[in-house]
Parts: C-alpha cells; structure tokens; sequence
C-alpha cells in the first residue's frame, strides 16, 4: 500500500517538503495510436480528466496538422470550465472550511455534484474564507474562487509535433507530444501540481516561510495539490 505523494515535516525554520513523488501516466501514453490519446488521458485521470483529455487532443491535433472544428472545441472548452468550478466548489465546502474553524459543508458539496450552486452562493463561506486568508494567500484563494478562462492554445513546434496548453482547476496545463507513422513515440506533461512542488517550484518556499502548522495548511490548502499530501505537525530538527 503506498503512501502520501507528498508528506510536509515542521522544522524551527519552518515547513519544509519531505517527500515529493507526483505520479504521471505520461509514460502510459508511449506507442499509443495517436487517435486514443483523449481517450486514454481521460481514464488514466481522477481528477481534471476533462482537462487532461482535451490537452493531450489538441497535442495530438496540433502535431498532425489539424484544428479542431470550432463547435466542438467549444463544447469540450465549456466542459473543462464545468470541471474546474466543480473542483473548487468542492474543496471550499470539505477541505477550506477547516481553515476557518469551521465543519465541512457535506450538503452543500452534494449540491454542488449535482449542479445546484444556489445553497453555496447563499452559504458566506466564500466571503468567510477570504476574509480570515492569510493577507498574502488571499489572491490565490480569490482568483481560484473567481475561475479563470480556458485559454486553450496549440501549436506545432516542428512537424510531427504538438503542444497544447489550457488553464484548469490548478492552473497552467501543458501536453507535448511527439508522433511517428500515427503513434505516440514521446510525451511530457507539465501538470500544476507537479510544477510547483518541482526544482524551480514556489511550493518549498512558501512552505519555509510557515511559522507553525497552520500557516502550513493555509499554504497547502491555497496550493491545492491534486494528488494526497500529509503534514506532520510535531517540529522535527531543521
């Protein structure tokens, strides 16, 4: 049985990230036809498979030399946005509201699932959440409440190449796919989370400004990875 893929340790100089193994099924995707790329990101994910599916699909467009019929890029677009503000919806009624002192919004979030946003809008939770935010996470967690535009974009780098990028529930998403006679011969994910527990990530640093448990959680919960995290809250020598 695995563990956390990422585990957070209190140290006197603060939190500090102690184990970082985000997994990617990019790999999963080499010597696939070309055509099954969508399909298969989207099983292969749990979270953001939307997002994953219509980025690897666009990739693979970009390399082959096609565009995607506008119509139907709007009605997978409209569905990337759906997934998005569902995602958030979610965390702010079970994970954010722990932040504030306060019991998760199971009701609330069983509406949300459902499509029902009206009991959230209604709830305060959002209002009270910013309003207790440590001042500088507060833009995070107000820019990830407001949503922002898909942005899809594609382009194809050399031939037989393709990059696709699209902003989903944690930011930035980029596929990059090379494709020989119609099958995936490379492939590389540039996912949110993985970026910024990476090397040249934010998420060390923010985390070592942390005086205490809390202010690690204020930052974890603003970071949102998608993948299970733990933190150990006893203070372990620096």
């Amino acid at each position: 049985m695995t563990g956390p893929a990422i585990r957070i340790a209190m140290t006197p100089k603060g939190a500090r990230i102690v184990h970082c193994a985000v997994p990617n099924a990019q790999g999963l995707l080499i010597g696939l036809p070309a055509i099954k790329v969508g399909q298969a990101l989207r099983r292969l994910h749990g979270i953001c498979r939307e997002a994953q599916g219509l980025a690897g699909e666009m990739a693979v467009a970009a390399a082959m030399g096609e565009t995607i019929a506008p119509d139907d890029l709007n009605r997978r677009i409209a569905r990337v946005h759906a997934e998005a503000r569902r995602e958030t919806g979610l965390r702010l009624c079970l994970d954010w509201p722990a932040l504030i002192g306060e019991a998760p919004q199971t009701e609330l979030a069983r509406a949300v699932i459902a499509g029902d946003w009206r009991g959230l809008a209604a709830s305060g939770l959002a209002e009270r959440l910013l309003a207790h935010a440590p001042e500088a996470l507060r833009p995070i967690f107000a820019g990830r409440l407001a949503g922002a535009p898909v942005a899809p974009a594609m382009h194809a780098p050399e031939p037989g190449a393709g990059v696709a990028a699209l902003t989903c529930a944690r930011g930035r998403l980029i596929h990059r796919v090379v494709l020989h006679k119609g099958r995936v011969a490379a492939y590389t994910i540039d996912a949110p989370t993985a970026r910024r527990f990476g090397p040249d990530g934010d998420a060390a640093d923010l985390l070592a400004q942390c005086h205490g448990a809390r202010d690690a959680a204020w930052v974890m919960q603003a970071i949102d990875p998608c993948v299970e995290w733990t933190m150990d809250e006893a203070v372990e020598a620096a």
